[in-house]
């Protein structure tokens, strides 16, 4: 089976195409992904089988679309918490739990011992 250098090689443009073609249905997209830690791996393959059939790339999409919609309810836990704080200790100023950052992600603010 020809790589791409080969088919870029081939001088006739319609046989150039069709050698491209045939590479792209064979060489559908990948993903490959290291680095991930063992328990959230399998906590991943698990998911994949129990609600995708398997199938990594729509589990994937499903986590992603999710992202969203966990920032928002992150954000509303917060204003909950800080409420309920208000209204334990109303003399007390509260410190938000999370800082929103730049691109929108929420981080939870780390603990200052005074």
């Amino acid at each position: 089976m020809p790589n791409i250098e080969d088919i870029m090689k081939i001088e006739n443009k319609e046989e150039r195409m069709n050698a491209m073609r045939q590479f792209v249905l064979q060489h559908k997209p990948d993903l490959t992904i290291y680095r991930v830690p063992e328990k959230t791996l399998e906590a991943f393959k698990q998911l994949a089988k129990d609600e995708f059939a398997n199938d990594y790339g729509m589990c994937l999409k499903a986590l992603m679309d999710n992202v969203a919609s966990f920032s928002v309810i992150l954000t509303f836990l917060n204003e909950i918490e800080m409420r309920v704080a208000r209204l334990e200790n109303p003399n007390k100023p509260q410190e938000p739990k999370f800082i929103k950052t730049l691109g929108g992600k929420l981080i939870k603010k780390p603990e200052v011992n005074r």
